[in-house]
């Protein structure tokens, strides 16, 4: 039986961290018709599948046209500052010059205006596709930029393609202790950059995640408190990434950019 609500007990630098998962029938279990999955807003060409899924009895076969795409979308209520973990599972068939699907999610203002922000973008409005025969989880997280009252959820599944989507999460991290996500001096060098990424001015860092901009995290690594640490870029392909570290107080996202060194 898939989950209508999601708890996540994770133990993080020492604090219990809960999560609640804000999505209606995040695994396509319910549907009003065969075509219309319960809880959705928008569902254009999906339709109830029981050939594929992760777990439950079904998923989401989205298909795009001959011509264009289709859209799957929900919206939810949020908190300017807060951070949120979206997480799902897609795996793709494509024919011809079909692209694949991806996501394509805004924060919206108290007046449902699209809130431009650079640094969500990157990971919430993907340049790449998602194209794989397989289901692959992608995993990202953001925070909510100031003056957001809501997230709104897209997947987008583009022409001559199918996503199969399932097991779809998105929700807010409540930690019982002080974590908090703001800016400060740390500096991260070279960008771009090649070889290995060094960051500095910072202390007592304990964990590294570095993600793609499809949302799947590329390389982790935990640490013991060191003040600056040099991560092996090499072997990532050329390209935006965000990174996320952890010390014992506090959480810091940046951004940088993986290039050739020839």
């Amino acid at each position: 039986m898939k989950r209508a609500f999601f708890f996540v007990l994770l133990l993080l630098t020492g604090q219990i961290l809960l999560s609640q998962n804000l999505v209606t029938n995040p695994g396509f279990e319910t549907w009003e018709t065969p075509i219309r999955p319960s809880g959705w807003i928008i569902s254009e060409n999906c339709e109830s599948n029981a050939t594929y899924f992760i777990s439950g009895l079904y998923s989401c076969k989205h298909s795009g046209t001959t011509t264009g795409r289709s859209d799957l979308s929900q919206e939810f209520n949020v908190i300017s500052g807060k951070e949120y973990v979206l997480s799902y599972f897609c795996r793709t068939e494509v024919t011809g010059t079909g692209v694949g699907a991806r996501i394509w999610c805004n924060w919206l203002d108290i007046d449902g205006k699209v809130i431009i922000d650079d640094l969500s973008a990157i990971a919430l409005q993907p340049t790449k596709y998602i194209k794989n025969e397989t289901f692959q989880q992608y995993t990202l997280t953001t925070q909510a930029p100031s003056g957001a009252v809501s997230f709104h959820l897209e997947f987008r599944t583009y022409k001559n393609s199918a996503a199969w989507w399932d097991d779809i999460i998105f929700e807010e991290t409540v930690t019982t202790g002080h974590d908090k996500i703001n800016s400060s001096n740390i500096i991260i060098y070279p960008n771009p950059v090649s070889n290995y990424l060094t960051i500095s001015n910072i202390h007592k860092i304990q964990q590294i995640d570095i993600q793609g901009l499809t949302g799947i995290v590329v390389l982790s690594a935990s640490y013991n408190g060191e003040k600056e640490v040099s991560i092996p870029v090499f072997s990532l392909t050329n390209g935006i990434y965000l990174i996320k570290i952890t010390t014992t107080e506090e959480i810091y996202y940046r951004k940088f950019i993986k290039k050739s060194n020839y």
